[in-house]
């Protein structure tokens, strides 16, 4: 009797410490995307120029972690940026056309910053930087 309670017990106490160390792989996290979506002023810094346009930060329907980073780069392209934590995303490499898009980026309450590079298909590449304003 005794030796069934402990196995049990031990049985019971296992299973617990599973359920609690696992919780991760039963449960999907969701981030939440609300700081970094809306409209942002931005201020593009590239090696040899300067440009100022608008940026609209939107959902990306198709993810739950998937932001579209709209009109960067100033020509209307929208690369899917993926949130990998509190104020910060990263992008790899998409195209539109004959640009290649990728970089990081963060917002910190009204302020939005992304690093970028921007590739054709001569291989030539660039790098840029938006910082930009919340309106």
């Amino acid at each position: 009797m005794k030796t069934f309670f402990f196995r049990n017990m031990t049985t019971r106490v296992l299973a617990l410490a599973l359920l609690f160390t696992c919780t991760q792989c039963f449960f999907e996290l969701n981030v939440d995307r609300g700081p970094f979506l809306g409209t942002f002023d931005a201020n593009e810094n590239c090696p040899t120029w300067t440009d100022t346009y608008t940026m609209e930060i939107t959902v990306d329907p198709s993810s739950d972690d998937g932001i579209l980073l709209g009109n960067l780069y100033g020509i209307g392209a929208s690369p899917i940026a993926t949130v990998t934590d509190e104020g910060t995303f990263v992008f790899s490499a998409q195209t539109f056309g004959d640009l290649t898009y990728s970089g990081s980026g963060s917002v910190s309450g009204n302020t939005l910053s992304v690093d970028f590079r921007v590739s054709d298909d001569s291989g030539g590449s660039i790098a840029c930087t938006v910082l930009g304003t919340r309106r």
